[in-house]
């Protein structure tokens, strides 16, 4: 149902505050949400806003001009969603902003949205909590008319004191080879990286900073990952200082007062004193500082059946004057460790968890690659032995299935 601008209408008192219109995720998983609202030009519904956990983003940056608004949010892979009694359209795969008009006569998805009431004036940010607590991870999906399944789950990871999270989506497809006698499955898992994404500077930080007082000097000022076709690429700027000490060898002493006494008294005699030769700082110069930006390709691997591994390659370093040796110091440390940090997101416990039991032995994937979401691993393997039967009976109606 496209909703009619005239019978809403007096449900409107047009204000103007300086406040955004912000979701505020309270669940557990990370969500898409949309919002629907009026404008001058009429209806209109605007997505996605994504939200991580325990964060807020505008939808719609301010002024926050009615008092009622709807809002639609599902989690990843649409195992939870947020839902309401007017439909209007949504679109996948992209950002979207869609009015009436293009609603009635598109071709968009609908969905459900609930209505927000904001109330009176709003003096600060209006935020809409996004709360669900029914969701239990992992989430498991069984469709038997589409033979598949799905799961959804949250990996955590900690690397160098820096926490973040790995959600991951799973699905599996299943068919019967009769002729064959075996069940074959379809597989794909997503991670999505954005946690990653958000914390990468502070990650990559923890690990190449150098304070020598007296030589290297090393800061990461920004670095990020982001998906760039099948691969992914880093990106990091960083400045380096080299600084010098010089040192002399330097004639040092020390002296103790000595005391002679007499009856009733003393008084001080000729000083104890001892010398020696010492090498001492004389100064502390900065030799020079430059700042320097390198780009590292990372390609993502299969190893064995469920293992991934990244290769990486330095594509280019952009110095500002003396750079040379910045040059090496990025070769040296950014590579592996941009390798090693990334695998820790992405290793084989992580895409595991969106496996279900009864596959996690069979599971062997053939392509991986960098996707908007973060890394998708595809794959096909056959089921047979014990397992044939069981999942046979999960996704084919009863006399389908027969152990000889």
């Amino acid at each position: 149902m496209v909703i009619a601008i005239a019978s809403f209408m007096l449900c409107y008192s047009v204000r103007l505050a300086n406040a955004d219109f912000r979701f505020c995720n309270q669940a557990k998983l990370p969500i898409y949400a949309a919002l629907l609202h009026y404008s001058d030009s009429g209806w209109i519904s605007e997505g996605w806003t994504y939200v991580w956990p325990g964060e807020c983003r505008p939808a719609l940056v301010g002024p926050v001009k009615f008092k009622r608004y709807w809002i639609y949010a599902e989690s990843l892979g649409n195992a939870f969603a947020w839902t309401g009694k007017l439909e209007f359209c949504v679109k996948y795969g992209s950002e979207f902003k869609i009015n009436e008009e293009d609603c009635k006569n598109g071709s968009f998805d609908r969905r459900k949205f609930r209505e927000v009431d904001v109330g009176d004036a709003v003096l600060d940010n209006y935020n809409v909590p996004i709360t669900c607590k029914n969701c239990v991870l992992p989430d498991v999906q069984f469709d038997k008319e589409k033979h598949l399944v799905t799961i959804v789950d949250v990996a955590p990871v900690t690397r160098q004191g820096v926490s973040f999270e790995v959600p991951v989506l799973g699905y599996f497809r299943f068919r019967i080879d009769e002729a064959r006698q075996v069940i074959r499955v379809t597989a794909q898992v997503h991670a999505l990286l954005t946690d990653l994404r958000m914390k990468f500077s502070s990650l990559l930080s923890s690990r190449m900073e150098m304070d020598d007082e007296c030589g290297d000097r090393f800061k990461v000022n920004r670095a990020d990952i982001k998906p760039d076709g099948a691969v992914a690429k880093v990106s990091a700027n960083a400045t380096y200082a080299r600084w010098v000490c010089t040192y002399a060898n330097l004639p040092q002493f020390k002296c103790e007062d000595t005391w002679i006494e007499y009856p009733g008294f003393k008084t001080k005699g000729i000083p104890n004193c001892e010398t020696w030769m010492e090498t001492v700082r004389t100064s502390k110069n900065k030799l020079f500082q430059q700042s320097g930006e390198i780009k590292v390709r990372l390609t993502p691997h299969i190893r064995g059946d469920t293992d991934i591994y990244l290769s990486t390659t330095v594509e280019s370093v952009q110095l500002d004057g003396f750079g040379q040796a910045i040059a090496n110091l990025f070769n040296v440390n950014l590579r592996s460790i941009a390798q090693d940090m990334v695998d820790s997101a992405l290793d084989e416990s992580v895409m595991s968890v969106a496996m279900p039991d009864d596959l996690r032995g069979y599971v062997k994937f053939q392509s991986v690659s960098f996707s908007d979401v973060g890394l998708t691993a595809e794959g096909e393997f056959d089921v047979n032995g014990q397992q044939i039967i069981s999942l046979c009976r999960k996704f084919w109606a009863e006399g389908k299935c027969q152990q000889n």
